[in-house]
């Protein structure tokens, strides 16, 4: 399952990280975990979103986690899934949430 953190925002197994009204820009990123039972997803408003994979229904329960000023630019699991590791845009901000 090496490949999953490449995921495409776009696809069956993550139809359900898309909020209403969104648009096809607003997600950023995705990369699900080692274990491969998560889903982490950053956006256009900074936010880092934890969801159970796969995330097939619209509007799909989640967990938001805040810290960056701006859009995510890119997210990844640790090693041993612990910890998500997230890139910030414009604030230029690297975060590590637990």
């Amino acid at each position: 399952m090496a490949f999953l953190c490449d995921l495409s925002i776009l696809g069956d197994e993550v139809l359900g990280v898309w909020p209403r009204n969104a648009e096809k820009a607003d997600v950023n990123c995705a990369c699900v975990s080692h274990a491969g039972i998560n889903l982490a997803t950053g956006d256009d408003f900074g936010l880092i979103k934890l969801f159970d994979f796969p995330c097939t229904d619209k509007f799909a329960k989640h967990k938001r986690y805040f810290g960056h000023s701006a859009h995510v630019t890119n997210i990844r699991f640790s090693c041993d899934d612990k910890y998500v590791i997230s890139a910030g845009g414009s604030d230029c901000r690297n975060l590590e949430e637990t």
